[in-house]
């Protein structure tokens, strides 16, 4: 039987500079020995984007089982909750920049042969007919530089999130998702693990102590799934925790941290998603 790891996350998972690229998902793709994978991270990338992405490609494997004896193993970073991926087919809003172009399942990584190609492929979708997501990247700067080769896309975020964007629902949203995940991972006896890039719900821009009913939906997500790092921090508070090397952005882990980080939690990984 093989092994099809399936990834998804942010920049955290999927970072654009060529240099940067090995991160978490490469540790794990090789510590762990997986025959095959498919890699659906991208930079900016919101948990309602992460979620359409890993479902997507879950449905592709599961078809894939019924053909071939395959094991489905599933890891996600999540990423920032008040970045709000937004679905449109207004493709006058699109951008030629990493960041601000429209995407819905395109561009992934993988070894298998989705597309009569078997080997290490870019997945480009050109069906324009269909919705995409742009990515606000998290809440929109009202700066110049801020999505400066679009302004028809700049303007649409910044009003979205002036006069509909909310914390309380950015929360609720990422709870829906992380819940949709493990209950689909659950139902299709599918192993899987969860990571967080940050502290979710409790950071220095949003924090769910400030919205009691939303505690209540705490219940829908098994935390047990997860691996934190003291508490509820993800990777990011892990790296400047323990003074671990960062790439120039002073922002992104540097490939040694995600090493680091994937070998210190060895023990919890094969726990959780109960291997030897």
């Amino acid at each position: 039987m093989k092994k099809i790891l399936l990834t998804g996350g942010c920049s955290f998972s999927a970072p654009y500079p060529e240099e940067w690229k090995k991160t978490w998902v490469q540790y794990v793709q090789e510590k762990y020995e997986f025959d095959n994978y498919i890699h659906t991270g991208i930079g900016a990338s919101g948990n309602e984007l992460i979620t359409y992405r890993l479902l997507y490609y879950l449905n592709k494997l599961k078809e894939l089982q019924k053909t071939q004896d395959i094991k489905i193993y599933l890891a996600v970073m999540w990423s920032q909750v008040d970045r709000i991926d937004i679905m449109t087919n207004n493709f006058s809003l699109d951008m030629k920049t990493d960041n601000g172009n429209m995407i819905n399942h395109d561009s992934i990584e993988t070894n298998i042969n989705l597309n009569n190609n078997s080997s290490i492929e870019k997945v480009k979708s050109f069906l324009k007919k269909n919705s995409k997501f742009i990515r606000p990247g998290g809440k929109p700067i009202d700066e110049d530089f801020y999505r400066k080769d679009n302004p028809n896309q700049r303007e649409w975020l910044l009003n979205y999130y002036k006069d509909y964007y909310t914390d309380e629902y950015a929360i609720n949203q990422t709870l829906k998702n992380i819940s949709l995940i493990q209950n689909y991972c659950e139902k299709n006896d599918i192993n899987y693990i969860m990571f967080s890039m940050e502290n979710l719900f409790d950071n220095n821009r949003i924090s769910i102590n400030n919205y009691p009913n939303i505690k209540n939906f705490l219940s829908l997500v098994d935390w047990e799934k997860f691996v934190f790092y003291k508490e509820q921090n993800g990777l990011y508070e892990y790296t400047h925790l323990n003074n671990l090397k960062m790439w120039e952005d002073n922002f992104h882990p540097h490939s040694s941290t995600h090493k680091h980080f994937i070998d210190n939690f060895d023990k919890e990984i094969k726990k959780i998603w109960k291997i030897k």
